[in-house]
């Protein structure tokens, strides 16, 4: 009875039995199946297939077509860029055209850049529309959106690169680049 004093829990389990000796049966097997059940959740890893343990050790390249190097085999495979950030983004365009941004520079609604709250000036992000993949590298001029739940406020070009102007905000996922 003292080795099962640490497994007090299984006495809320209903056994429906008064002898003594039967319940310490019914409990030691309680145990030994969850024993087994923890053991065969942990070796579960064992049935990944080796293609796929081969393309997650594989290192990263900036090329687009990069070799994964197997033990076996070497296939030419094509590298999906990762993008890790989502968020809504708008434009501004005429209003502000040639005005001084935050960054103290001039607004040109015809270049590719771009407001942020926090990013530093001189920021590289690339921005992709997932609906048609469409993407542009834009430059953080300035600051802004102002207007809840928006990342970036694209130029008038920026944002063109990416979907129809009469959109007014697209979703976007972006990766700071510097």
């Amino acid at each position: 009875m003292k080795r099962l004093e640490n497994f007090r829990f299984l006495a809320v389990i209903p056994l429906h039995c008064k002898n003594k000796k039967t319940i310490k049966m019914k409990r030691l097997l309680i145990i030994i199946i969850l024993g087994i059940s923890l053991l065969s959740l942990l070796s579960m890893n064992t049935f990944i297939s080796d293609d796929y343990k081969t393309n997650i050790n594989a290192a990263p390249t900036d090329n687009k077509d990069s070799l994964v190097i197997d033990s076996n085999s070497i296939e030419e495979e094509e590298e999906e860029e990762i993008y890790t950030n989502k968020g809504i983004a708008s434009w501004y365009g005429s209003k502000w055209h040639g005005k001084i941004t935050a960054s103290g520079k001039e607004y040109d609604m015809n270049a590719l850049t771009a407001a942020h709250k926090t990013l530093p000036f001189g920021t590289k992000v690339k921005l992709r529309n997932p609906e048609n993949g469409k993407e542009v590298i834009v430059t953080i001029t300035d600051r802004g959106p102002f207007i809840k739940f928006r990342i970036f406020d694209l130029s008038k070009s920026a944002f063109k690169e990416l979907g129809d102007l009469g959109q007014g905000v697209l979703n976007l996922e972006y990766k700071v680049l510097d």
